[in-house]
């Protein structure tokens, strides 16, 4: 399951595993990026072989092939639909707005420039972003791909694009409630 749960932010494409006993190693098929801030997220879908415990929280790990690593933050809850149905593992998705594809994006066929998931309780954690503007959805993705599937996916967008700034590196009031399109 730690396959599937594996999300690297900005993309590196697609990943290779190699599995030494505990250890994993993980091959990109993409070339890093100069001066760029990577997050790796281990998420909540990823579950233990024995008792198929997942993990309450998405895991995070940054690393920069520059000087700096990113600090922005962008953190808050996903809300289900129906009280019945857990928030966990609820795909937070953060598209970094340009001049060019403010107007035009589309998550049905553009995958995110950051990705993780929600915990336990719905919460998740944008974290290590770069300054910037950025739209965000919520996806409970049932296709694992990353991207929106209207009418199978629920999802949700906050209500505004949200800047990451040097003066503003924390946005941590994003509230999210899952709908199903119809």
């Amino acid at each position: 399951t730690v396959e599937g749960a594996v999300f690297i932010s900005p993309s590196l494409g697609t990943l290779e595993f190699d599995w030494s006993g505990r250890e994993l190693e993980i091959g990109f098929s993409e070339k890093l990026r100069r001066s760029t801030t990577y997050v790796v997220t281990i998420g909540t879908d990823a579950a233990d072989v024995n008792n198929h415990n997942k993990m309450v929280q998405a895991y995070t790990l940054a690393f920069s092939t520059g000087d700096d690593i990113d600090h922005g933050f962008i953190a808050g809850r996903i809300y289900s639909r129906r009280d019945s149905e857990s928030p966990l593992g609820v795909m937070v998705f953060a598209y970094r707005l340009h001049d060019s594809n403010s107007d035009t994006l589309n998550p049905t066929i553009a995958k995110p420039d950051y990705v993780t998931q929600t915990g336990k309780n719905g919460e998740f954690a944008l974290q290590h972003l770069s300054f910037g503007v950025y739209r965000i959805f919520a996806v409970r993705d049932e296709y694992k791909n990353l991207l929106y599937d209207p009418e199978v996916d629920d999802y949700s967008a906050a209500p505004s694009d949200i800047a990451v700034t040097p003066a503003d590196t924390l946005r941590s009031d994003v509230w999210l409630k899952l709908t199903k399109e119809d």
